[in-house]
């Protein structure tokens, strides 16, 4: 099964430690699983950037939510996501999503 997970970041620490720790596991199991982050700090084969250059319906959305208390991940990031092929791929997505506040 390919899996795509989505996080802020692809880090082994907080919750991206727990995202790659379970796709570790995933990997063990056979499965196919990859990561979208928008915070990519490592070069691993498996994951993917989301778009860090948005235009200006992105920024808006991105302005609104960082207002509205809803950071990290903005729409406009995921719906280029919905573009890449290797989402397309995807039988199941796992969006993961921590906020501090």
């Amino acid at each position: 099964m390919h899996i795509a997970h989505i996080n802020f970041s692809d880090g082994r620490e907080g919750l991206g430690g727990t995202v790659r720790t379970l796709m570790d596991e995933q990997k063990s199991q056979g499965e196919d699983p990859v990561l979208f982050s928008f915070l990519r700090q490592t070069q691993d084969e498996d994951v993917f950037s989301l778009s860090s250059q948005p235009d200006a319906w992105q920024q808006s959305m991105s302005l609104f939510e960082k207002n509205e208390g809803v950071p990290g991940l903005s729409s406009g990031a995921l719906l280029d996501l919905s573009r890449h092929p290797e989402y397309e791929k995807a039988d199941l997505v796992h969006l993961h999503v921590a906020t501090a506040s």
